[in-house]
């Protein structure tokens, strides 16, 4: 059976000698966890800042249908233009 989140970060920190909510905990699971390589994808999207947003009493919700924009998009719609546009 998998352990919970609770059993695994009740364990580190007991193996570790720390509180429950220290900085050495989650800088162990950082460590240890199974999609940190997957946090190179962060960098295939574009991400607005702050300052790029109409106002600053608006707010951006990655959470929409499409999610963020890969970075490679305009290019690949460019390109099936340009086929859809030789056909």
């Amino acid at each position: 059976m998998m352990e919970s989140v609770q059993q695994t970060i009740t364990r580190v920190s007991q193996e570790l000698s720390c509180s429950l909510t220290s900085r050495c905990v989650a800088e162990h699971l950082d460590r240890h966890d199974e999609l940190r390589q997957l946090r190179q994808l962060r960098q295939e999207f574009l991400i607005p800042k702050i300052s790029d947003l109409p106002s600053e009493d608006c707010v951006y919700f990655a959470g929409n249908s499409l999610g963020l924009q890969p970075k490679n998009t305009k290019k690949y719609i460019e390109e099936e233009l340009e086929k859809w546009a030789t056909m």
